[in-house]
């Protein structure tokens, strides 16, 4: 189902956008679908591939991950112009705690522990 009131919150000229409200928007149940889009593994953590955000938007979403979660994450350049945020091994069991009730089986590689 379209939903016009996310898609307007979310995309600002056709370009994706992170609103100033996603501390509230943002649910474990949303991280959870977060982490199976763009997350991946590495020998560090969780990597949550926020390519396309500037650094501002990426600042705000570590804020918010954060406060709201209390992980201990922090933004790294991948590329010129292209942020990622890193949550490590040491926060994978609050992560895990915090969304593997919903995430498909298939994905779990994604926080185990």
């Amino acid at each position: 189902m379209f939903l016009p009131q996310f898609y307007n919150l979310f995309y600002v000229n056709r370009i994706k956008v992170v609103p100033s409200i996603i501390f509230e928007l943002l649910t474990p149940i949303g991280l959870a679908f977060w982490i199976c889009d763009d997350g991946g593994r590495t020998n560090s953590g969780l990597v949550l591939h926020t390519n396309s955000y500037t650094l501002e938007e990426v600042i705000l979403l570590v804020n918010v991950l954060k406060l709201k979660f209390n992980l201990d994450c922090r933004y790294q350049q991948k590329l010129p112009g292209q942020w990622i945020i890193i949550i490590p091994n040491r926060d994978l069991p609050k992560l895990h705690s915090l969304v593997s009730e919903y995430i498909h089986p298939s994905m779990l590689y994604k926080i185990r522990l």
